[in-house]
């Protein structure tokens, strides 16, 4: 397997590049202009170009003397995505078009490939299934979440080439992929056929006289079933209700609000800061759902999700169960380029919980914890285990009769 760690280095002499050669396209006659004419610039401007001055001459000489005619075109995509690379920041990268189109596929829910939910783990910067959708080529091939994918078909990734490797992991439904995944201390090639997938976001039940939703991912129809999991718990006549964002790995923070709208009295549901100490809010109205409530957490429940969690554990309305969460607690943007259908994603802010707390690299303890067995989890997954053994739902159940009956009992 080629190691991912002479792909960073090659992305990072790359990476300065990409800003070159576009200051170069955009000022070719200041460099190589015409003998009779002249362009006039700022100061800023002539001190901002000779920043890269010497990686300009680099490019030339490529362009000139190498000793076949160079792919400029791959040059500047490996460059454009080494550029992103120099932030240290796995949430921060370019997506070639055809990663945009793929990022798009996915927040839609339906695309071509194995049928895995990943999140970059910032302890090792390497992408780990959260979630195997039921019924998917991935769950069929004995995936598993938790399982840390390190290579595709012969190619070592880390987290912070997560578009490159997830757009190799998809194709042409009915072909086959090898993913290296590392479980444990054991590592293993796993071939998956892949096949059309049609992601879900929410699934909801009735436990008894208590609703039970679960919120996989803040995207697609995220928002929708969930309010439609709260319209089957009035008419079921629910008393309580659970909601289940263990290894919710995030989405969008905009799905993220309305769905805890529903949840909280009025007031601020979180609060973003950039660099320049700018801040926003999202704030909740006075209508709220009123049931007793507990949330199920994880050590991969992030991002939105944290956001959604913070905001009912500072108001009080619910219960968090389970593991302390993962700790992200900053905010990407998305930004196209609409000239080709590249674009960027790009940490923009800290966000902060109603209480004034940045829960970044530090995670939400749980009001209850509790620790599901390993020996379970390993062999089910984390979304897979069955009722009867999954000790983290039962507990909830429990919180949640309590507060049913102390609510009766009031």
């Amino acid at each position: 397997m080629r190691k991912a760690s002479k792909k960073r280095a090659v992305l990072a002499l790359l990476s300065v590049l990409f800003a070159t050669c576009a200051l170069t396209v955009a000022t070719a006659e200041f460099f190589f202009g015409a003998k009779d004419s002249t362009v006039t610039i700022s100061q800023e401007e002539y001190d901002r170009l000779k920043r890269f001055e010497r990686l300009d001459t680099m490019l030339m000489m490529v362009e000139s003397m190498y000793y076949e005619e160079p792919d400029v075109d791959a040059m500047l995509e490996y460059a454009a995505i080494g550029l992103m690379f120099g932030l240290d920041d796995p949430y921060s990268y370019y997506y070639t078009p055809e990663d945009y189109a793929a990022m798009e596929e996915s927040v839609e829910g339906t695309y071509a490939g194995i049928g895995t939910q990943l999140i970059v783990d910032p302890n090792d910067y390497l992408m780990t299934v959260t979630r195997v959708f039921k019924g998917s080529p991935a769950e069929e091939a004995g995936v598993l979440a938790g399982d840390k994918i390190i290579g595709v078909d012969g190619v070592g990734y880390t987290g912070y080439e997560q578009n490159q490797a997830v757009a190799a992991m998809r194709g042409e439904p009915g072909t086959e992929v090898t993913i290296t995944v590392a479980r444990g201390e054991e590592t293993m090639d796993i071939v998956v056929r892949r096949a059309q997938i049609e992601m879900n976001y929410a699934e909801y039940e009735m436990l008894g006289d208590i609703g039970y939703v679960i919120v996989y991912d803040f995207m697609g129809d995220a928002v929708d079933g969930f309010k439609e999991a709260v319209a089957y718990f009035r008419e079921q006549g629910a008393k309580g209700m659970i909601l289940d964002l263990r290894s919710n790995g995030g989405g969008l923070v905009t799905d993220a609000v309305q769905i805890a709208d529903v949840l909280l009295p009025e007031g601020v549901i979180v609060s973003t800061e950039d660099r320049y100490g700018n801040r926003t809010e999202e704030r909740s109205d006075a209508d709220m759902l009123g049931l007793p409530l507990a949330v199920l957490v994880n050590g991969y429940s992030a991002s939105a999700s944290e956001i959604v969690a913070g905001a009912i554990k500072d108001t009080g309305v619910g219960t968090l169960v389970g593991e302390k969460t993962f700790g992200k607690g900053i905010v990407q943007a998305v930004y196209p380029f609409t000239s080709d259908g590249a674009g960027i994603q790009l940490t923009v802010a800290r966000y902060f919980t109603p209480s004034g707390v940045c829960i970044h690299g530090v995670g939400i303890e749980p009001d209850v914890e509790v620790v599901q067995p390993e020996d379970v989890e390993l062999r089910y997954g984390i979304n897979n285990i069955p009722r009867e053994k999954d000790v983290q739902l039962q507990t909830a159940f429990e919180v949640v009769q309590e507060l049913i009956e102390q609510e009766d009992a009031a």
